[in-house]
């Protein structure tokens, strides 16, 4: 007996039929849900419901909470927001400009329900949001998280210009270092570690109560904003609604495994008085541990390696408190690839909804491509930053 057409039908058009897609605009209408599914290694932190809360009340911008059920149960929630630009209106995850990575929120048996849900999505998500944006933007989404495949990384995409960088954290810190050069490794400690007693002595520090946190955090916004001037960049930090995302992020209470933002530092004793030296935040998800930012005081000696050793005493400090997978976050940098021996690639998904999506969309991927060549080009990027530099100079002369 020949097959019907229906029996032809690929499975995941059939089961994409009982898939309930719902959008919300306020974050409280599914925040059980969303808990639920927070919890799964396999979605990142950057979706977590405090992270997004916090993002929202500082930006203010719109929201747009796609919420997937199949049989009643929730299967995904994708928090996103909505930006204006000169390319239009772009739905994208929330607090994505200061994400290290997007997952989305997925439940573990995902696959089961929905095999096809990349090709799904796809197909679906733009109609969806027609009227509320032009083009939709998942970037920096990495094809496995926490050991598990992720959807997103499914659909058509672009690679990100930059990757992530990680270290996984061994049963001891001289078995974590043995995955690197040991004995370099161990040597740079010795001479930072002299280096900074000779200027007094040093201490690592953890902020324990929200004034301490609020203290480091507003050092961390005065060090970071002199190190842009002196490299002639844009101080991503500067806007007012960034750093009371970051003061949001602060005042929430810490769990055992889960921190939405601790702040370390390390404190010199200079013979004038103690200097905070260099500070770092980091978020924590059960046994993942991500530095979200760092700084160093430019008034200290380069030679001392400040930030080197905070980051050498949080690493070590990671072994005995369930952390496995140290993370430096997205962004290539020297030091990042002298302390970690994995490397995240990341893609971008750009979906257009309108014709401005779609010119938005081409125009995005022309600026990624640009700089990924830029970046892989060693003797261009350094003549850029000579360009920078003279730039600077050159404004500094005609203002004086």
């Amino acid at each position: 007996m020949p097959r019907s057409l229906e029996d032809k039908t690929p499975p995941w058009k059939q089961q994409a039929t009982s898939l309930e897609i719902i959008l919300h605009d306020t974050m409280s209408a599914i925040e059980a849900s969303w808990r639920a599914l927070e919890a799964w290694p396999g979605n990142f932190l950057h979706q977590r419901f405090d992270w997004c809360a916090a993002w929202a009340v500082a930006s203010g911008n719109g929201l747009v909470l796609v919420e997937g059920r199949v049989g009643g149960n929730v299967l995904f929630i994708l928090p996103l927001e909505i930006v204006h630009g000169r390319g239009g209106r772009t739905a994208r995850f929330i607090g994505s400009p200061h994400s290290n990575g997007n997952t989305g929120l997925f439940a573990p048996d995902w696959a089961e329900h929905l095999p096809g849900m990349a090709t799904m999505l796809a197909r679906r998500l733009p109609p969806l949001l027609a009227g509320r944006a032009d083009l939709i933007l998942f970037d920096k989404v990495p094809a496995v998280w926490g050991g598990f495949v992720q959807p997103l990384a499914q659909m058509p995409s672009t690679r990100h210009q930059n990757a992530s960088y990680q270290l996984p954290i061994l049963a001891d810190f001289e078995a974590t270092l043995r995955q690197l050069n040991a004995g370099n490794r161990r040597r740079k400690f010795r001479v930072t570690d002299r280096k900074l007693k000779a200027l007094g002595g040093y201490r690592h520090i953890r902020a324990q109560t929200a004034s301490e946190k609020a203290r480091l955090l507003d050092l961390f916004f005065a060090q970071k904003a002199t190190r842009f001037r002196a490299q002639n960049l844009p101080d991503v930090f500067a806007d007012p609604k960034i750093q009371a995302f970051f003061h949001g992020l602060a005042a929430y209470p810490q769990g055992a495994s889960f921190e939405i933002l601790r702040l370390d530092a390390l404190v010199v004793d200079l013979p004038e008085g103690e200097r905070v030296a260099a500070v770092a935040g980091l978020s924590r998800k059960g046994e993942h541990l991500l530095c979200q930012f760092s700084s160093i005081d430019d008034r200290l000696s380069q030679d001392a390696s400040p930030g080197e050793m905070l980051f050498h005493l949080i690493i070590e400090g990671c072994v005995g408190e369930g952390v496995t997978l140290f993370d430096f976050g997205i962004g290539d940098q020297l030091y990042k690839r002298s302390w970690c021996t994995r490397e995240t690639v990341l893609s971008d998904v750009t979906l257009p909804i309108t014709a401005r999506g779609r010119a938005a969309m081409l125009a995005y991927r022309a600026t990624v491509a640009m700089k990924t060549a830029i970046k892989r080009n060693s003797r261009l990027y350094a003549a850029l930053q000579a360009l920078r530099r003279r730039f600077k100079a050159d404004d500094g002369a005609g203002a004086a």
